[in-house]
């Protein structure tokens, strides 16, 4: 396990970097065994002649070289950690942003929030530990043959202590390890219930039951997380006892042993004590950060896990290709696709045949459950298909022209997102910006400045005409508003229909929009009727003359 641990720090340090930094920690931890080694070389002279003219130089020019050790390596190995850290968030965002569409939705979002945030810290701290740690490693093995050296028996009494506390440590594992487990996956059920507070707000307001069961639930995620602390820091400090009973243990043998086996004299005893002295402040500090390391465990085993899941998608070249030429005819032919569903099922969709032409206007109706959204998925190449295929032009999308063929759509779906800034539309000219607010009645409510609108917090409706302004702003070929009216009033209906529809479509637009409201049938060029995953009918509308003038 600890193996995997090391392997996956290896793997993630900076290139360049590892190498000196463990360089530096040997340096380091043998400054202090030469320091060490120093001082009882002085103590074994004392009351020579010359003794002062010797060992003093010689103990200030080490502790000097020693202390300035202990400056300069903390600092490159925190830079280390701080570049690997970095260098771990860049690419999994990096690699989640190249995942397929769906991704996201088949993980439990708590899950992916607690890796990329809590245990990503969880493991940069614990980066950080394991790399201050090293000299003191690194010390300890050389400071071990020293005192089998001056008493085997000292030095096989001290080992044995040391096994024990290290074999004490290490029973805890299997605890330890299983209530890190437990807790990391009540605070993901504790995550999720606060996302079910931002995300509910208003329903748990207008719903008093709901709220208190909501709250009781969370009152009982929140003691199992405090029961759990509490087990697990009776168990550290359980630990701690013993650590500290083991350290006085280890003195006063050397104290009585010794003596009792008359192996050396007080100078002996005095080397022996320095060598153990020196060596328990490393030690205990090893053995102390080992709880840390198990519950890291969980931590290293996830980032891991989510690390190569994404890595397949690495390689995947985004690269800046140019944006698609216009288009005539967009296709799916034979085209089935499941939409995945959380309890393990999912929707069935298809078998679809479907043209779209540019510069058409398409309704699709149906039900609730018809099929609309999973179709608009699709078209957009937001959903992957398991059979049939899409063209355009005739020519068939592969896999690696998937990227380019989503380039064309723009999309506002049922639940959609609004940045705070407007990423990827770094050319926007403020004042076409500001038009468009102004048109669709927003300039009274947010502006446009330094490539952001100023107000996000708006009403449902608002909120909906703000991503409607920055679809207008991509300016793509293919525009999708999936209920885009839903929200809106008469008025501002009679705008989209009557007014920016018909402007789109002059311009060469092509919109797919779906709605309940069947009024509006006639300002469309064609009306495809969905039910049960299927299209059922494809219907080129009658005009109405009076409905479209009136």
């Amino acid at each position: 396990m600890f193996g995997k641990m090391f392997s996956f720090l290896w793997r993630n340090a900076p290139k360049g970097m590892a190498l000196p930094v463990i360089g530096l920690a040997i340096v380091t931890g043998l400054s202090r065994n030469v320091l060490l080694h120093v001082i009882n070389a002085a103590a074994s002279d004392v009351g020579t002649p010359g003794f002062f003219r010797l060992w003093l130089p010689v103990f200030l020019a080490t502790l000097v070289v020693y202390a300035v050790l202990s400056v300069v390596y903390p600092v490159m190995a925190q830079s280390l950690v701080a570049r690997m850290a970095a260098t771990l968030r860049a690419r999994l965002t990096r690699n989640m942003l190249k995942a397929p569409p769906l991704f996201v939705q088949s993980h439990e979002h708590g899950g992916l929030y607690h890796i990329i945030t809590t245990d990503v810290q969880v493991v940069t701290a614990i980066s950080r530990t394991i790399i201050e740690i090293l000299p003191a490693v690194i010390f300890l093995v050389l400071a071990t043959p020293q005192v089998l050296a001056l008493s085997p028996a000292v030095g096989g009494f001290a080992l044995l202590v040391m096994v024990g506390g290290i074999l004490g440590y290490y029973l805890q594992r299997r605890a330890i390890s299983g209530l890190t487990k437990l807790i990391r996956s009540v605070e993901i059920d504790y995550f999720e219930r606060v996302s079910d507070i931002i995300g509910g707000f208003r329903e748990l307001k207008l719903h008093r039951p709901r709220r208190r069961d909501l709250e009781d639930e969370i009152a009982h995620t929140v003691d199992e997380i405090r029961d759990v602390t509490i087990r697990m820091e009776q168990r550290y400090a359980a630990s701690e006892v013993v650590m500290q009973s083991l350290k006085f243990v280890l003195v006063g043998g050397i104290v009585f042993i010794v003596p009792w086996l008359g192996v050396g004299d007080s100078t002996v005893v005095f080397q022996l004590l320095t060598v153990v002295l020196f060596s328990l402040g490393p030690f205990e500090g090893v053995i102390k950060q080992i709880p840390a390391l198990l519950r890291a465990m969980v931590s290293f085993r996830r980032i891991d896990e989510l690390d190569a899941e994404l890595k397949q998608f690495e390689g995947l070249d985004e690269g800046d290709r140019p944006p698609p030429g216009p288009f005539s005819r967009l296709s799916l032919e034979g085209v089935r696709a499941r939409y995945p569903l959380t309890d393990g099922s999912g929707f069935e969709l298809g078998p679809l045949d479907f043209e779209l032409s540019r510069g058409e206007i398409v309704l699709v109706i149906g039900d609730n459950g018809s099929g609309k959204t999973t179709f608009l998925n699709v078209l957009a190449g937001l959903l992957d298909i398991d059979d049939g295929r899409i063209t355009v032009d005739g020519t068939p999308v592969e896999d690696r022209d998937m990227v380019a063929y989503r380039d064309r759509f723009s999309a506002i779906f049922t639940v959609f997102h609004l940045f705070y800034r407007l990423f990827g539309l770094s050319r926007i000219d403020p004042d076409h910006a500001r038009s468009l607010l102004k048109r669709l009645q927003l300039d009274e409510v947010t502006d446009y400045a330094e490539g952001r609108f100023t107000q996000l917090n708006l009403s449902s409706g608002q909120r909906r005409r703000l991503a409607l302004a920055v679809v207008l702003l991509e300016n793509r070929d293919i525009v999708i508003l999936d209920e885009f009216v839903a929200d809106q009033d008469p008025g501002k209906r009679e705008f989209f229909f009557r007014t920016l529809l018909p402007e789109l479509k002059a311009a060469g637009k092509t919109v797919v929009v779906t709605t309940h409201d069947l009024a509006w049938v006639p300002f469309c060029d064609r009306v495809v009727r969905f039910s049960g995953g299927r299209i059922v009918a494809i219907e080129r509308p009658t005009v109405d003359e009076t409905a479209l003038t009136d």
